[in-house]
């Protein structure tokens, strides 16, 4: 990943939470909506995956659109 990409990822994390594991379930809709409207779903979807989340976030990102 480059430094863009990292930029724009803790961008969108910002509109939910200071850090992947302060991201609550609840916000998982809001950042993974907004990553699909930058078009970069895929790739910010596997980089909150990479991070130490809480367990019910983890089954949220995991399920979403399921």
């Amino acid at each position: 990943m480059n430094g863009h990409e990292h930029q724009k990822f803790q961008s969108i994390l910002a509109l939910s939470a200071d850090a992947p594991d302060l991201l609550r379930p609840c916000d998982v809709e809001r950042v993974l909506d907004a990553a699909q409207d930058q078009g970069c779903f895929d790739e910010f979807r596997k980089w909150l995956l990479c991070h130490d989340l809480q367990e019910r976030t983890r089954t949220s990102i995991k399920t979403y659109g399921a």
